[in-house]
């Protein structure tokens, strides 16, 4: 895979089979599809963590939270899951015989608007997030770097996913995001 910054955006060129994998769940695992309800309140912590009596003290900010924040962060975060989506929907597939990363034998090509960075960049987050919520990741990352199992168990395939999203957005930081 390659990752070319462009002026009018970035360009995944020569996606292999399983990176293309990779980015076609990121909008489904950022929502938190198969996740327990516990992991998916990652993405929304209660925002306070105080004592019952002082929760009732907090009552008018807990209820502006239900009724302002909470809805605007859902909306934020479904928005940008649903443009990664459609920039997905945009992938070019090509043949290539000297493909040594795919199976199939096709590479992919996306190309991301440098208007959607920062959408993407929140759906990467909301992946990475619910993923470390549900698996225990964070501290498990350097597992990956570790020579690959004999076989690729799923456990493995999730550390890989978790840090090629994690490689993205570091990526997406030193590029588009830099002041």
């Amino acid at each position: 895979m390659k990752l070319l910054v462009q002026d009018d955006g970035l360009i995944f060129e020569d996606l292999s089979a399983l990176q293309w994998l990779f980015l076609q769940r990121l909008p489904e695992v950022a929502a938190g599809i198969g996740m327990g309800h516990l992991s998916k309140r990652r993405l929304l912590p209660d925002p306070l963590d105080v004592s019952a009596a002082e929760r009732a003290r907090q009552e008018g900010f807990l209820k502006d939270w239900r009724e302002y924040v909470h809805p605007d962060l859902n909306e934020h975060f479904a928005e940008a899951r649903k443009m990664v989506g459609l920039d997905l929907a945009k992938v070019a597939t090509s043949d290539s015989e000297a493909d040594f990363n795919s199976e199939s034998g096709k590479l992919h090509t996306l190309s991301v608007p440098a208007s959607h960075v920062e959408q993407w960049f929140s759906c990467l987050n909301q992946a990475r997030l619910l993923m470390n919520e549900e698996h225990r990741l964070a501290d498990a990352e350097r597992e990956f770097f570790m020579a690959p199992p004999d076989e690729m168990n799923e456990r493995w395939l999730l550390l890989a996913q978790y840090t090629f999203y994690g490689w993205i957005q570091s990526f997406l930081v030193e590029y588009f995001m830099q002041p």
